[in-house]
């Protein structure tokens, strides 16, 4: 008798400029999938998204990432991506104040319902 089938779903790691999120999945043994953003599409609500510093994000891709997480699918940015990513996919939550980007656009989200959400 066929119960159903098993789906391996495994989370996505953009590619970006300085970050190696990829460095500590393979060292936990987590296997993942490695992608540019012009290839993240298209992603299942059950999957994780991490997304290493991007020099510049396509604002069609935040645009995405931001139904993706509508959704219900997990983003996990560094801080450095507040701004190049959060700040395109969710900018009535997160905006550039002109200080330093970690610590003001973290404050924003952290107080936000959707990163709420999210790290419970």
């Amino acid at each position: 008798m066929l119960w159903g089938s098993i789906i391996m779903i495994y989370p996505v790691v953009v590619s970006g400029m300085y970050d190696h999120i990829h460095q500590v999945l393979e060292n936990i043994n987590i296997k993942f999938i490695t992608v540019t953003q012009e290839d993240l599409y298209p992603l299942r609500k059950e999957q994780a998204v991490y997304i290493n510093c991007p020099n510049s994000f396509l604002p069609d891709v935040g645009h995405y990432l931001r139904k993706f997480v509508e959704n219900g699918g997990q983003l996990i940015t560094i801080d450095w991506a507040l701004v190049n990513v959060l700040q395109i996919a969710f900018p009535e939550k997160v905006r550039a104040s002109g200080g330093s980007e970690s610590s003001s656009s973290q404050r924003s989200f952290a107080s936000s319902e959707i990163s709420r959400a999210s790290m419970v």
